[in-house]
């Protein structure tokens, strides 16, 4: 019996934009890869059917066997994420800093390390500057990873600077951290109970509220900082 269940290699491809689609293909040729490989006849199969049925699509790409099915949508799968990074890279300030800290990472591993840190150190500045901290903290931890290696021989000139941007940004994650357990304590608070009928419930929510939202300068705020910083008062307001 066909299989008509849904399929989450085949909903992204039909998520796919006709300009997505096209990049996925140039983004395979330019990575090696001929239009005979057994993955890109699935993703035609694939991209050409209205709905899922795995035994016609295992009927029109008759090179994949049904022992090596499974592994040819994962490996699909994984090609179509690539692409679509590589394609939306450029409208997604965060992709473009952890690529930057696998470039990092990739010059540390072969060696680079100053060439390594100079990248870290534009990545941080980028990161700070969009107010991507969890991003920034990370490439400071890289940044204390190779200085405290003794590789650079600059420690000593940099270890106080790193401590307190370390310490800085950290104090900003964690009320990133609180904001967003705040956001989601609320929003499970009301699907257990729902709105507040009397005044205790009222003051229970309300002190609830108060003890856990951290004291934050909103001009000062991330965008998900301010994100959850507003979801947690949505949360509140319907509650109570």
């Amino acid at each position: 019996m066909a299989n008509f269940k849904s399929d989450p290699l085949f909903e992204l491809i039909k998520s796919l934009t006709q300009t997505e689609k096209r990049h996925f293909r140039l983004f395979v040729k330019r990575s090696g890869n001929t239009d005979d490989v057994k993955f890109i006849k699935l993703f035609d199969a694939m991209e050409g059917m209205k709905t899922y049925d795995d035994k016609k699509i295992l009927k029109r790409v008759s090179s994949i066997k049904k022992s090596q099915f499974s592994n040819q949508k994962a490996h699909l799968y994984k090609q179509i994420l690539a692409s679509l990074r590589h394609y939306h890279i450029g409208q997604n300030i965060d992709i473009q800093l952890r690529e930057n800290m696998d470039h990092a990472k990739v010059l540390y591993n072969k060696g680079f390390y100053q060439q390594a840190l100079k990248m870290l150190g534009k990545t941080k500045v980028v990161a700070q500057d969009t107010k991507h901290f969890t991003i920034a903290l990370e490439v400071m931890e890289f940044e204390k990873l190779i200085e405290s290696e003794y590789i650079t021989r600059s420690i000593e000139n940099r270890a106080d600077e790193l401590t307190k941007e370390v310490n800085i940004t950290a104090l900003k994650v964690t009320s990133a951290h609180q904001l967003s357990n705040l956001s989601l304590n609320l929003y499970s608070l009301f699907l257990k109970n729902g709105y507040a009928r009397t005044a205790k419930e009222f003051d229970e929510v309300k002190t609830h509220f108060e003890q856990n939202l951290p004291k934050v300068e909103l001009s000062q705020l991330s965008f998900y900082e301010k994100l959850y910083y507003h979801q947690a008062h949505v949360w509140f307001s319907k509650i109570t």
